[in-house]
């Protein structure tokens, strides 16, 4: 044999081998994006509402969060005694205050139940109950009361998460948010230029194409060159949701390598008043907290403390802890963001990625993002329709587990392990698959043997 032929020969078999691993990711691609794409565009879209949310808010409830700036302000704890007596609390305790974050913003107090009666009430209903109550800091007028849903960001974020349907149904948000780092993943990979030359379908779509030509360019030419926003964003949300999240923030604790808290406890002074809310604000601000939006939650027990943050709106390496003694005044502890170990770090900044808030062009990064979610996720069910055979789901045909090749096998099952309801649906699915395989393999079996018995016998 010539040495001509045995090249060809390998160029085959590499072509084919090439063909069937291209295949084993256009099937993973095709069966995430076909059953879970109306969930991702659920979520991309109630995310991009999420992101303005807030403003939203603003522009609905200018009477209530707005009001007009003054020379001076009353202090916090007579904007709390105002906040107290506006409304009939039944049981409630202030759970937090958070400080105008511009001058033309007002005070919010949040009033909540006790631990205990939301322990009692699972969370939900009676003890689950929220009540914010702005008010004016230079007149320390009472503008307005809301409850939990009376804000469009809460009932955003509530449809992002929850569907509006309690924790149970967050395993189906992290379902999907898995398997769209699993379609990002893959959509990359065929996406991935086979020759260096090639720009048309690669890097710009190909106009003078036909329908379906420019259908897959618009599909996958935007989400490839947004694939980091995508996986990050996606592994940002999972570190929120319950199975991902709870083991990520295991393995943070197992490394010591979770977030810093503040920790001990106030020295009790027998007769010794208690500071109040003004005070705590003049020691975080003599300790360095020169933000305007502070929050700052009080004590719930009697050697419990003052904890005044920045966190919620403040630049991530401005971020600063604080523990005030409830009886001194004195600053108990302060941790700042170089107290944060490096995991800690990178699980912060990938859950405020996820929620853009890393600054405006984060933002706007993220919020194109669930765009190209949501495009590519429409123009997919295109493509499909467009391809598929009368009757027929047009799914790539199976590729044994055994043609894939080792490195590839490996990091699939690296995947599923880093991010496990991603291999638990996984695994779900390949048992569905093997299943519903086999029924219709019986079925046939069935008829083509009732087939032959009503074939009419002939004599010899």
């Amino acid at each position: 044999m010539s040495a001509a032929t045995l090249s060809a020969k390998a160029g085959g078999s590499s072509a084919a081998a090439a063909g069937q691993l291209y295949r084993w990711f256009w099937r993973i691609h095709f069966f995430s994006g076909f059953f879970l794409g109306p969930i991702i565009i659920w979520l991309a879209v109630t995310g991009i509402l999420l992101a303005f949310g807030a403003d939203i808010d603003t522009a609905r409830l200018r009477d209530v969060q707005l009001v007009t700036p003054g020379a001076e302000r009353v202090s916090l704890d007579q904007q709390w005694i105002r906040a107290l007596a506006s409304h009939h609390l039944d049981g409630m305790v202030m759970q937090s205050v958070e400080l105008p974050a511009a001058p033309d913003r007002a005070t919010i107090f949040t009033f909540g139940y006790p631990v205990e009666a939301t322990e009692a009430a699972g969370g939900h209903g009676h003890g689950g109950t929220t009540v914010l109550t702005y008010v004016d800091p230079y007149t320390g007028r009472v503008t307005g009361t809301l409850e939990r849903y009376d804000r469009f960001a809460a009932i955003v974020h509530d449809l992002h998460a929850r569907y509006m349907a309690g924790d149970a149904f967050r395993w189906v948000s992290e379902i999907a948010t898995s398997w769209l780092l699993a379609l990002a993943l893959t959509g990359v990979y065929l996406w991935w230029p086979r020759r260096r030359e090639k720009v048309a379908g690669v890097i710009v779509p190909r106009f003078k194409a036909g329908a379906r030509t420019q259908w897959r360019d618009w599909h996958s030419i935007p989400a490839a060159f947004f694939f980091g926003v995508i996986a990050l964003g996606a592994a940002g949300g999972l570190l929120m949701s319950h199975l991902s999240g709870t083991l990520a923030l295991g393995v943070q604790f197992a490394t010591r390598q979770g977030w810093p808290s503040p920790k001990g406890e106030s020295i009790v002074v027998a007769g010794a008043p208690r500071i109040g809310l003004q005070a705590a604000e003049d020691v975080a601000r003599a300790n360095g907290l020169a933000e305007a939006d502070l929050t700052i939650k009080p004590p719930t027990t009697p050697t419990g403390f003052y904890r005044v943050t920045n966190a919620g709106h403040a630049a991530t390496t401005d971020k600063v802890d604080l523990a005030i003694d409830t009886y001194s005044g004195s600053v108990i502890q302060k941790i700042t963001w170089a107290d944060y170990p490096l995991m800690g770090k990178l699980t912060l900044l990938g859950m405020l990625f996820h929620a853009a808030a890393l600054g405006p062009v984060v933002f706007w990064v993220v919020v194109l993002s669930c765009v190209v979610i949501v495009a590519g996720s429409l123009t997919s069910y295109v493509m499909w329709w467009k391809r598929r055979p009368a009757g027929g789901l047009a799914a790539p045909k199976a590729v044994a587990w055994r043609d894939v090749p080792l490195r590839w096998r490996i990091a699939a099952i690296v995947t599923c392990v880093l991010f496990p309801m991603l291999g638990l649906s996984l695994l779900a699915f390949m048992g569905l698959e093997w299943g519903v395989a086999r029924v219709t393999t019986w079925l046939r079996t069935r008829r083509a043997a009732q087939a032959r018995r009503l074939e009419p016998q002939t004599g010899d």
